[in-house]
C-alpha cells in the first residue's frame, strides 16, 4: 500500500529539530505536490517559537471555501506489513515531537486518514493496526503521558478536526487530488488561545502581534516561502508591514 503525510508548518523546513533531517530520508521529497486544507494559525506555540502561533485544522474553513495550502508528501517506502505501518506512524510522530512509542499528547495527534476507494481488505487492516496504536497510547501510559481533548480541537461551533478514534476529521476530497495514494498521516494540533487559553483561533491582528511581542516571524515567513500558506497570509502581512512598520526583509537576515 501507498501512504504518506501531509505537511502544514516546520516539518518541511526545520531540519535541526527532533532529527528531522534523518526523517526526511523516509519521505520522496521529489515527488512533494501542494493540496488544498483547511488550515489556519491557532495554537501559541512553546518557547523556542516565542509563544507565536503554529498552524492547525479547521473544518469551519471547508464550509465557508476559505482553504490553505499545505503539502502531500509520499513515503519512500510501500507498506507491506503491519510492522511497516507502525515504524512509519511511529516515526513520524517522533519527528513530529511526541515521545517514543507516543503518537499524542495533549497538544495534538498524528491522525490517520484513508481512502475510501481502496479495497476493504486494506481498510480493514489499515484500521486494525491504527486501533491498536490508538489503544496502546490510551491505555498504556504513565501518569505525566497525556492524551487528546477532542473538543480542543475545533471551535465550539464547529466539527472537529479528529474523532475519538484519532482519525483525520477534514477534506473528504483530498484524494482525489492524489488518487494513487491508500492513506494519508498528518498531525493535528489542538487550539490554544496565546493570552486567554481558550479554545478559540486567535484574529489576524492577534496573530500579528504575536510575532512583534515575541519578536519571532522566522515560523511564519519560512511556512510561505516554502508555499505553505493560509487564508489570512495576505491580511497577516499587511498588518505587519502597513500598521505596525515591520521590515520582514530584514527579519529575515536574523535567520542565520
Amino acid at each position: 500500500m501507498k501512504g504518506g503525510v501531509l505537511i502544514i508548518g516546520s516539518l518541511l523546513w526545520d531540519k535541526d529539530t527532533n532529527n528531522r533531517d534523518e526523517w526526511w530520508h523516509r519521505l520522496d521529497l521529489k515527488r512533494k505536490q501542494k493540496v488544498l486544507l483547511p488550515i489556519r494559525y491557532g495554537r501559541t506555540s512553546t518557547k523556542n517559537r516565542k509563544g507565536t502561533y503554529s498552524m492547525v485544522f479547521s473544518t469551519s474553513l471547508e464550509k465557508s471555501n476559505k482553504l490553505g495550502v499545505g503539502y502531500f508528501v509520499p513515503f519512500a517506502k510501500e507498506i507491506n506489513s503491519r510492522e511497516d505501518f507502525r515504524e512509519e506512524v511511529l516515526d513520524f510522530a517522533m519527528a513530529e515531537g511526541f515521545h517514543q512509542n507516543r503518537i499524542a499528547a495533549n497538544w495534538g495527534a498524528v491522525c490517520l486518514k484513508i481512502n475510501q476507494e481502496i479495497s476493504q481488505s486494506n481498510s480493514e487492516f489499515l484500521l486494525n493496526a491504527w486501533s491498536q496504536l490508538v489503544n496502546d497510547n490510551i491505555n498504556n501510559r504513565n501518569i505525566k503521558q497525556t492524551i487528546p481533548n477532542l473538543k480542543e480541537f475545533g471551535e465550539s461551533t464547529e466539527n472537529k478536526s479528529i474523532t475519538d478514534n484519532w482519525i483525520l476529521n477534514i477534506n473528504d476530497n483530498i484524494f482525489a487530488e492524489i488518487p494513487d495514494v491508500d492513506f494519508i498521516l498528518a498531525t493535528s494540533n489542538a487550539l490554544k488561545h496565546r493570552k486567554t487559553n481558550e479554545i478559540k483561533y486567535p484574529s489576524k491582528l492577534e496573530i500579528a502581534k504575536a510575532m512583534i511581542e515575541g519578536d519571532y516571524y522566522e515560523y511564519f515567513l519560512r511556512n510561505r516561502l516554502s508555499g505553505i500558506k493560509t487564508n489570512e497570509d495576505k491580511i497577516i502581512l499587511k498588518i505587519l508591514k502597513k500598521r505596525f512598520k515591520v521590515k520582514l526583509k530584514d527579519k529575515r537576515k536574523n535567520w542565520g
